[in-house]
């Protein structure tokens, strides 16, 4: 908790993400699974969809310059996907605090629900991240029934095929 109270007041900011609370081993972890798990003969391909600040691409291109063999490292891409340009711009810079990353990273600013966007369908293997996808999905639902009542939390369940608060 005193780890987290730090962090909170170093940061000035209400909240973080798991990969920022947990960097840089929540990204390591993924990155080990992905070198694990990956076709190595060919080039590794990470598309990661809502990046947010660049803190999960930058840890996992740490990671595969620490650990991987160093031609999967220099032939590697990792692809972020952001709709938002302040966040497109900040995760270049977070990458690029590693100058050798860049030349594997690139951000395309667009919706990653537009399907024009990603062009022809590519026979290649590739990773899809979605870290700020997943943690923004909706999850808890805290509501007020009438603006005026104090904000309770609701647990909504499916009991025998029916909804239940």
């Amino acid at each position: 908790m005193k780890h987290l109270d730090k962090l909170y007041k170093m940061h000035d900011i209400s909240w973080f993400t798991p990969v920022e609370l947990f960097k840089p081993w929540y990204a390591y972890a993924i990155a080990a699974s992905i070198l694990r798990t990956a076709n190595l003969s060919v080039p590794l391909k990470i598309y990661e969809i809502g990046g947010g600040s660049g803190t999960c691409a930058k840890c996992v291109l740490d990671y595969m310059m620490l650990n991987a063999p160093p031609k999967v490292y220099n032939n590697m891409k990792y692809i972020s996907v952001e709709i938002s340009s302040s966040l497109a711009e900040k995760q270049l810079e977070t990458v690029g605090e590693v100058q050798s990353h860049l030349s594997k990273f690139t951000v395309e600013h667009r919706d990653a629900t537009d399907v024009a966007g990603w062009g022809s369908k590519d026979p290649q293997p590739c990773w899809v991240l979605m870290l700020e996808v997943l943690d923004n999905l909706p999850h808890d639902l805290v509501y007020s029934p009438d603006q005026v009542s104090p904000w309770m939390e609701v647990w909504i369940e499916k009991v025998n095929g029916r909804v239940r608060q």
